[in-house]
């Protein structure tokens, strides 16, 4: 099977050592002449083309151009730098970094070759993943020969502690400290026997799990970030949505199929149980 192909492309690494490997094949350089003097890909379909008009002669028989990517950016990047009334702006090495960065076909290659071996999540975190990778592995190369020398490389210290983050804290701080309040005034009143049983305390429970893991996963934001504060705060956050939502939703659709039954005069038996059981497995495998 001979097809026309492109590099670099992960396809290759695919199939590397799998004994389907795909083997390139060399044609002699293109020239002017030779692109000249192909046949017309028009005729190749057409029943009442001649013999040389479908395979050309020694002429036109070589490889495809070359043809190489450039790097892409606004026209006026530059001018926006270098020229501004900005003192800041001129101050940027933005330009620097785009005009000195390059990546070669054989770093590519690594980057694909990690790409494909991980195989974890292939179309979406797995690429992003070989990228990173390899630009810790490569970060020393990548400063020395695209940080231009006269940008400071060292980085001011923290002079204070943020007002947003300060809020983001207090507000925090206020919403655990009131669901930890109403979870204790539940108890208290479901201990007294003057909560009605209408209220389904269980699915009440819920909704304030929920709410607790929400504000804690909002407090661990608004800390100093880290690899266990970002990981823990958005699990927190997902999960807290979820069991906060799915308990309501599932309790919509329970009265929506008890409205529906009732306009048809049908005796319909909804099982707590059941509801229950429904709201906590699907908080379960979001967790998981």
């Amino acid at each position: 099977l001979i097809g026309l192909w492109w590099s670099p492309d992960v396809t290759y690494n695919l199939y590397r050592g799998s004994g389907s490997d795909l083997i390139p094949v060399t044609l002699p350089d293109a020239t002017q002449e030779c692109v000249e003097n192909r046949v017309d890909i028009l005729k190749r379909c057409d029943s009442s083309a001649t013999e040389f008009e479908l395979y050309g002669d020694g002429i036109g028989a070589c490889g495809e151009p070359s043809v190489n990517l450039q790097k892409i950016a606004v026209g006026n990047m530059q001018s926006n730098i270098q020229d501004s009334t900005n003192p800041r702006s001129q101050m940027s090495p933005a330009y620097d970094v785009y005009k000195d960065f390059s990546i070669t076909e054989l770093q590519v290659a690594d980057i694909l070759s990690e790409w494909a071996d991980r195989g974890q999540d292939k179309f979406n975190f797995d690429l992003r993943f070989a990228t990173c990778k390899w630009m810790a592995e490569n970060l020393d190369h990548i400063i020395q020969s695209v940080v231009p020398p006269t940008h400071p490389q060292t980085f001011a210290g923290d002079t204070g502690t943020n007002p947003l983050s300060i809020v983001a804290l207090v507000f925090s701080a206020i919403a655990i400290l009131l669901t930890i309040g109403t979870v204790c005034g539940m108890w208290y009143k479901h201990q007294q026997g003057s909560i009605p049983r209408a209220a389904q305390i269980e699915f009440l429970a819920l909704l304030l799990v929920g709410l607790f893991l929400v504000s804690i996963g909002s407090l661990l934001l608004a800390l100093e970030p880290s690899k266990w504060t970002c990981t823990v705060s958005i699990w927190m956050i997902n999960i807290g949505y979820t069991t906060q939502l799915v308990p309501t939703m599932i309790r919509v659709s329970a009265i929506i199929k008890i409205v529906r039954a009732s306009m048809k005069m049908k005796i319909v038996k909804v099982d707590r149980k059941v509801l229950l059981t429904r709201s906590i497995g699907f908080s379960a495998s979001a967790a998981l």
